[in-house]
């Protein structure tokens, strides 16, 4: 069997005098999901439309498998249509005056598939996603969900080697959305799918991502297994993007192996089991973080445990699971959330502990090192 990997390489697109995309390498291997996570503006579209064939790379050269998609370099281009992609838009981008057989038979007709052929495949991708019930529905008298699914299944119809997905769930509300990643996730188990999915949501792409490529401003930050970039993360962006961090400033204390953070003046020292950052000494300021999962609220018995920190709770908004509490520690103030069944207050002193083997320290920021 053919390798059905996709190579990027030196990928570039420039709007103007505006780099959208720099110079980028990247590789999803056959089989894979690879999801471009970044804020918007940081060129994960735009490189999943030159992937498609909708944008023409500046410079660089995009390969599946044998096939060059693009070469700049070698002035090769192949047109949209002969990629045999797949592709999920953000806006379902499906005919209202269509039914649901219509709408995924399109890709079909255009390709001129038999009549036979083309029933026995749109009834075996309406099956795969549970949409035979709806076959002669039309599009406005469908759920967003619905439509979503339409959408996917008029992509897999045809059997595109590569699948690619722009935000295709960012028009759900969240009850939806957890659906559909949890319905992607079980078709994955049922089509051999090799794809590239551009999302901003962290969620998405840790939780149906195999690797995870962290974009910003036209460069890769870092690729990795979703729990590495989470647990593991290179840099400050690639930390504070993904999900929520707990980070406190002090001094670096070290005595011989060992090494602790001060926090403040009269603050306590911090155990720390990672090692100094390249370029940090003893008695240099550094940020300690956390990721607050790994944070233990300690009750009363358990005042004056080894690496804990008292705060004190400023602000509390009640979120129903939770309270969503802004606290005091020193100098810093960092977000933390409280179980819905005490009763907190605004004012009230904590203590939290922070276990040395999930601390990480970062220098100082806009130190260089």
């Amino acid at each position: 069997m053919a390798d059905l990997s996709l190579f990027i390489r030196r990928l570039t697109k420039r709007f103007g005098r505006f780099t959208a995309v720099e110079s980028i390498d990247l590789e999803v291997r056959q089989g894979e999901i690879m999801a471009l996570l970044g804020p918007s503006g940081c060129g994960k579209t735009t490189t999943l439309r030159m992937v498609a064939g909708l944008e023409r790379p500046t410079e660089g050269e995009i390969r599946f498998g044998d096939r060059t998609f693009v070469s700049v370099a070698g002035r090769i281009e192949l047109p949209p249509e002969k990629r045999h992609v797949g592709m999920v838009f953000q806006s379902y981008a499906l005919w209202p005056h269509m039914t649901v057989f219509e709408n995924i038979a399109y890709p079909l007709k255009l390709r001129g598939v038999k009549k036979a052929e083309l029933r026995e495949r749109v009834a075996r991708v309406l099956a795969l996603i549970n949409l035979g019930a709806l076959t002669d529905k039309t599009i406005p008298q469908l759920s967003g969900g619905q439509q979503q699914r339409v959408a996917l299944a008029r992509a897999l119809v045809y059997e595109p080697s590569l699948m690619l997905f722009d935000e295709p769930f960012s028009n759900l509300d969240s009850q939806l959305r957890g659906q559909m990643r949890l319905e992607l996730k079980m078709l994955r188990r049922k089509v051999n799918m090799t794809g590239l999915f551009v999302t901003h949501d962290q969620i998405e792409a840790l939780s149906m991502a195999d690797r995870v490529a962290i974009m910003k401003d036209g460069h890769i930050e870092q690729v990795g297994a979703p729990q590495e970039v989470y647990k593991e993360p290179r840099t400050r962006f690639v930390r504070d993007f993904l999900g929520r961090v707990v980070t406190l400033n002090g001094l670096v204390e070290q005595r011989g192996g060992d090494i602790a953070v001060k926090l403040g003046e009269n603050g306590p020292s911090l155990a720390v089991a990672s090692a100094l950052p390249r370029g940090i000494v003893s008695g240099d300021r550094v940020e300690l973080s956390i990721r607050p999962e790994f944070v233990t609220l300690l009750g009363e018995q358990d005042a004056g445990r080894p690496n804990s920190v008292q705060a004190t709770v400023e602000d509390l908004l009640f979120t129903g699971e939770r309270f969503e509490a802004r606290m005091r520690v020193g100098a810093d103030s960092i977000l933390f959330d409280l179980p819905p069944d005490r009763g907190w207050r605004e004012g009230q002193a904590v203590s939290l502990c922070l276990p040395a083997e999930s601390v990480s320290l970062w220098p100082e920021e806009g130190k260089r090192v």
